[in-house]
């Protein structure tokens, strides 16, 4: 899967920009579970208009107006805001140099897990998956190397739990 961000904050001028980054699902066989992301489609369920359809032969065959479905299901590449007050109002997370946004964790935690499923995240950092995890009613473990990061992570943690430690 691709996260395309929507902008830079330092655009290079010696060379091309790195705006997107791949975002790996590993699982042992198929995944046990999956609940897509679904998106507003761009008709926002409105009927078609000038619809055709092409034959085996070439031509184009004019097809009845007909009602579109509001929502789909959202494709391998995630289009998201990033950037200072773009991916988050949550300004504590800013403390880290590369935050993660938090709609890439929500969509993530919502496509591959139930409410009460355990999520792990190997690289903490400031505590995004932590927290998306916790609004949508998911369990958590994290690890971060980093101290710094593990105080940040606390305390933009803090409101949202009742421990006085987190790690």
């Amino acid at each position: 899967m691709i996260y395309q961000k929507t902008g830079t904050p330092f655009p290079s001028k010696k060379r091309y920009n790195q705006v997107f980054e791949y975002m790996f699902i590993f699982s042992k066989g198929s995944p046990k579970i999956f609940s897509p992301v679904l998106k507003l489609n761009k008709t926002g369920g409105d009927f078609r208009k000038k619809a055709t359809q092409r034959k085996k032969n070439g031509e184009q065959k004019k097809i009845k107006n007909r009602l579109t479905n509001e929502y789909g299901i959202d494709n391998n590449i995630w289009r998201v805001r990033n950037g200072m007050y773009k991916s988050t109002k949550d300004v504590i997370a800013f403390e880290h140099p590369a935050i993660m946004p938090e709609e890439i964790a929500k969509k993530h935690i919502i496509s591959w897990s139930n409410e009460e499923n355990l999520i792990y995240d190997p690289f903490m950092g400031s505590g995004t998956t932590a927290k998306a995890s916790h609004i949508l009613k998911r369990n958590w473990i994290g690890s971060e190397i980093s101290q710094e990061y593990c105080n940040l992570a606390e305390e933009r943690l803090k409101k949202y739990l009742t421990q006085t430690t987190l790690f």
